[in-house]
């Protein structure tokens, strides 16, 4: 009874989480991996900045993050269309104001930064430390909603209607994966990311709610498993939100009911939680981060996970973090209060 009561509350989160986290997490890490020693971020020193709402918004959503050092950090938000606001280590700048969405940043591999989202078709840009360039041949309708970046450098793209797309450093080459039992036009591609040589993918059927993850390459791909989530009975397998592979060289989901790191048979439960996780980051499999709805900063040490929120000091009860970075050493967490602004703290 208690076990059924719980996915009854965790299908009902599903819709809440769905309506307001896109999914997700498809940034790219951007830096390498640290020598110092991790510092607790319950010893940290914390500031925080706050994005104001606009006089002509009525909210200030944070989408993505991406940290390529922490005075290079960049955060896609949703202000009724898209923004993407840069952190010099001083202060936060708009970069791109568009006229569509941006939901999802990776670094390329030199200083550029790729976005991903849409207007009126998808929408792939790059800076090239100077302007925001479109991908103008791309007729492709639809929206890209996670991104990441190989160790080749080769930059890939997933979306809606089973979209998957990589940019070989020359040209962009789309592909479609299709999953039996999965209507195409509701395919929904929600994260890509690299692991163990080949490319990892994440979707969902927003037709009958039922969720995939495939891997390989373009014109080769395996679904790996599926499964349903329409019923009290239902088992969730693996992270319905979004995936993570750091510097920790692990590959990771979440979303509701915590944490999964995927081992050799198959996806395993690292942190049960009666929420969603919305994102994850760490820089090591005994040093992880995850965020989530009502001050939910779970950290796990290398013992047991522990909620850190009060050492943020946070007053509002009702603020949900969307994203979080950290080598070890500092830390990056956005999140959004309930008069509708972002806000950015930084512990270091």
């Amino acid at each position: 009874m208690v076990k059924a009561m719980r996915n009854k509350n965790l299908i009902a989160a599903f819709i809440i989480a769905a309506i307001t986290v896109t999914a997700f997490s498809c940034k790219d890490t951007g830096t390498s991996p640290t020598t110092k020693p991790f510092k607790d971020p319950r010893e940290m020193t914390w500031t925080v900045d706050t994005l104001a709402v606009p006089s002509w918004a009525i909210q200030v959503l944070p989408k993505d993050l991406l940290v390529v050092s922490p005075t290079d950090v960049w955060l896609a938000v949703w202000v009724g269309h898209g923004q993407i606001y840069h952190y010099d280590g001083k202060s936060w700048t708009m970069s791109l104001d568009l006229g569509g969405g941006i939901f999802c940043l990776t670094k390329g591999t030199s200083n550029d930064v790729w976005a991903g989202g849409y207007s009126n078709t998808i929408y792939l840009g790059h800076y090239d430390e100077s302007n925001w360039i479109r991908v103008n041949d791309m007729d492709i309708t639809g929206e890209i909603q996670s991104m990441c970046t190989d160790p080749s450098g080769n930059i890939w793209a997933c979306g809606w209607n089973g979209l998957i797309m990589k940019y070989n450093k020359i040209q962009w080459v789309a592909d479609t994966i299709k999953i039996s039992g999965f209507n195409q036009n509701n395919c929904y591609l929600y994260s890509v990311r690299y692991y163990d040589g080949k490319i990892y993918v994440f979707a969902q059927n927003s037709e009958n709610t039922r969720f995939a993850y495939i891997s390989g390459n373009i014109k080769n791909w395996t679904v790996m498993d599926t499964f349903p989530l329409t019923s009290s009975t239902d088992v969730i397998k693996w992270g319905t939100l979004g995936s993570f592979n750091g510097i920790s060289g692990k590959l990771y989901s979440y979303g509701l009911g915590g944490i999964w790191q995927l081992g050799s048979s198959g996806w395993n439960q690292v942190y049960d939680s009666d929420g969603a996780i919305r994102n994850i980051s760490g820089p090591s499999e005994n040093y992880l981060i995850g965020v989530g709805a009502y001050n939910r900063i779970m950290f796990y040490g290398g013992n047991t996970w522990q909620n850190i929120s009060n050492y943020l000091k946070i007053t509002d009860p009702n603020v949900a973090f969307n994203n979080v970075w950290t080598d070890g050493n500092e830390i990056f967490i956005a999140g959004y209060s309930m008069n509708a602004k972002t806000i950015i703290w930084h512990g270091k």
